[in-house]
């Protein structure tokens, strides 16, 4: 039986014959593994944790630092927020945030921690709001409790009087305020450390060599 031309067209279709060899199998995607870098009392904190902080830092112009040290400090004030039971922020407040990293990472960034990352919108919604109930339970436990005396003040300002005073620009009365603000923030962060150091020595952390 004579085989038609429209025939060995069908087979060469279905066979990848026709003079051309068969096109390669398209090889599976690489599997990308999220190393964790360390855990707290249970919580795993991974690599892509690690480079979305870091992002989500820069755009809010925070100082760098160690940003596994910094996550494993945020799980631990975010256990102490929940066990507060502390207010979610209103959403109105949470989408401003969310307006000011969108605008200082840019679209291209943004894209890519949702995809390689997972920096998804909801797990980002979900930073954020986290990061706000951290920074009104900090600053409710310890604003008040870091405001000095009138003599605290004033002794700070004599041993830093030229870091504050500004000759014939204003008067006493405005760097006097600027020592308040500054030994307050003095304060105030000296009461946070000690309360992490106590709740890393209360804590299992595991941190995994890089």
């Amino acid at each position: 039986m004579l085989t038609t031309w429209r025939t060995v067209v069908a087979i060469a279709a279905i066979t990848g014959t026709l003079g051309q060899p068969a096109p390669p199998q398209a090889q599976p995607a690489p599997i990308v593994i999220d190393a964790i870098v360390a855990t707290v009392n249970g919580q795993v904190i991974t690599d892509s944790d690690v480079r979305a902080a870091a992002h989500l830092a820069a755009a809010r112009g925070q100082a760098p630092g160690d940003p596994v040290a910094q996550l494993i400090d945020r799980a631990l004030m975010l256990d102490e927020v929940q066990r507060a039971s502390q207010a979610v922020p209103p959403a109105e407040q949470v989408e401003a945030r969310r307006h000011q990293i969108e605008a200082a990472l840019g679209p291209t960034l943004m894209a890519t921690l949702a995809t390689r990352d997972a920096l998804t919108d909801g797990r980002l919604t979900a930073w954020l709001r986290d990061d706000l109930r951290i920074e009104a339970y900090i600053a409710q436990r310890f604003t008040a409790a870091a405001q000095p005396t009138d003599e605290e003040v004033a002794s700070f300002f004599v041993a830093n009087a030229a870091r504050f005073a500004q000759p014939g620009v204003d008067a006493d009365d405005a760097a006097t305020a600027r020592a308040r603000t500054a030994l307050v923030e003095v304060r105030r962060r000296a009461l946070i450390e000690a309360w992490l150091d106590g709740l890393r020595r209360r804590a299992d952390i595991v941190a995994t060599p890089r």
